[in-house]
């Protein structure tokens, strides 16, 4: 990606692949914190249900690959403290979610930790 516009809808990349239509979400947040510097997007048809309201989830009126999308996940990141789990959940984006951090291990590791089951409590 060599620019990004959201309020002009645009993305501009070079090179074989076409840019994903998130990829204006993923500049966006980067551009949210200078700490950033990892995006993990996955789809989760499991996580995104037991998830969805229980992090930071987007309004599911808002659909991807659209401005409105990198917007509300700025909206989010104003909203919420995210420095704990660094992700959220796209309910516009059936099975979307999306960590992120300062590494790429540390954003992987984040989506990572929610995938995994929750340890039992001791009695």
């Amino acid at each position: 990606m060599t620019a990004v516009d959201i309020d002009a809808n645009s993305v501009s990349c070079s090179g074989p692949i076409k840019a994903s239509s998130e990829a204006m979400t993923h500049a966006a947040i980067y551009a949210l914190d200078d700490r950033i510097a990892a995006v993990v997007h996955v789809h989760s048809k499991p996580l995104w249900d037991k998830l969805r309201n229980v992090l930071p989830t987007t309004d599911a009126r808002v659909p991807y690959g659209t401005p409105d999308m990198a917007r509300e996940l700025g909206r989010l990141f104003a909203n919420f403290d995210f420095d704990e789990t660094g992700a959220a959940v796209m309910a516009g984006h059936e099975e979307g979610l999306i960590s992120f951090g300062p590494s790429l291990e540390a954003a992987a590791s984040r989506m990572l930790s929610l995938a995994r089951p929750a340890e039992p409590e001791s009695a």
